[in-house]
């Protein structure tokens, strides 16, 4: 089965209809009750002819007014981050979205704020830290910032017991990646040591991934790019387990 065939038949198995155009496929789904964007979704295939999908994907972004940011690095990859300033969804846009109903224990789970939570953060990437420190700021948390592994061990053994709410480490980081740090974290001799909540940040999130933060000591393991919303769920649900 060729490749497009695939795409054609998972995107239809989730309702979004295609359409295409310049050898690429252009997605079209009515999203306004959902999502409120300026243009439809797109996929590009990177190696289409007359004009590369990496070409056409940065058209569409400046098209859109935003900018794309690469980072590479020899051996380990690259990572490319897309930056829109998209308008927010009126009110009535909001309440016209769907509330499905959730059984009482994922309510109960999603309670989760971060709203008055101090948050350590390890991250090397001055803009992946930048963009989170926004984001949890807006949601009310007070966050310090760890340049690296080692540094995040420093911070938390120097700061008061129970200062920290909440850990995020990326997974790879100079000097002590994450695992590394959040294992030395919960061999210090100190009462929150075992108990403060330390999660990792990785854009590798496979099963193993999972497995492995967890062998270190983490509470559990969160994709790049991170949804917020999804993390404030997941943790909610982690908290309510560790109740029982």
């Amino acid at each position: 089965m060729k490749a497009r065939t695939i795409l054609l038949t998972l995107l239809c198995a989730v309702g979004i209809t295609t359409a295409k155009a310049n050898e690429k496929i252009y997605v079209n789904r009515d999203v306004t009750t959902h999502i409120v964007m300026p243009e439809p979704i797109k996929l590009v295939d990177i190696s289409t002819p007359k004009i590369a999908g990496n070409q056409c994907t940065d058209n569409i972004v400046r098209i859109m007014g935003g900018t794309i940011v690469i980072n590479s690095m020899p051996g380990n990859g690259s990572d490319f981050n897309v930056f829109l300033s998209l308008p927010l969804a009126t009110e009535e846009q909001i309440r016209q979205i769907p509330v499905e109903e959730m059984p009482e224990e994922v309510q109960e789970s999603a309670d989760y704020t971060f709203a008055g939570k101090q948050i350590l953060l390890a991250e090397d990437n001055e803009i992946n830290a930048e963009i989170a420190v926004d984001i949890l700021e807006e949601e009310g948390a007070s966050v310090d910032v760890a340049g690296n592994g080692k540094i995040a061990v420093e911070m938390f053994e120097n700061s008061p017991v129970n200062h920290y709410d909440l850990i995020l480490m990326d997974v790879q980081m100079p000097e002590r990646n994450g695992r590394e740090a959040a294992s030395d974290i919960r061999r210090l001799d100190r009462a929150d040591a075992k108990t403060v909540l330390i999660f990792a940040l990785s854009a590798d999130a496979y099963v193993e991934d999972k497995r492995l933060s967890r062998s270190y000591g983490m509470d559990g393991h969160f994709a790049k790019p991170v949804d917020f919303q999804k993390m404030k769920t997941e943790i909610g649900e982690i908290i309510r387990q560790k109740k029982r």
